[in-house]
């Protein structure tokens, strides 16, 4: 059995209001969630809860997920829209939309592409 897991991630280096949420930054320009309990991840409530932060902050919400070690895929939310999804069982939506909202140019949208179309997860 591989890795299950789901995590919210919002683009900026502000700090995120304590009332949204536990956030500690691991990556520069990135604020990521920790988990509020040990039990498994919530899918669904996460998705939700990643929309739901963009609605109230002005900055890119990437809600992740990874099912075990076998699938993955993500959605991008801002200002309470989704952006982009990728699945890796389906066809990607507003993928090129991602580099100009996450702070890389036009360029990047190749780059991209190849990033996602590995075929190992691990």
């Amino acid at each position: 059995m591989g890795t299950t897991v789901s995590s919210i991630h919002i683009y900026t280096n502000e700090p995120i209001p304590e009332g949204l949420g536990s956030f500690v930054s691991f990556s520069e320009g990135w604020q990521t969630r920790l988990p509020e309990t040990s039990a498994a991840n919530d899918f669904e409530a996460d998705q939700k809860q990643a929309r739901r932060l963009s609605k109230y902050l002005p900055y890119p919400v990437l809600y992740f997920w990874e099912f075990d070690s076998a699938a993955f895929g993500f959605n991008l939310f801002y200002e309470n829209k989704r952006i982009t999804t990728f699945d890796t069982s389906s066809a990607p939506l507003g993928l090129f939309k991602l580099p100009p909202l996450i702070g890389y140019d036009e360029g990047n949208k190749r780059r991209l592409a190849t990033v996602l179309s590995c075929a190992d997860i691990e």
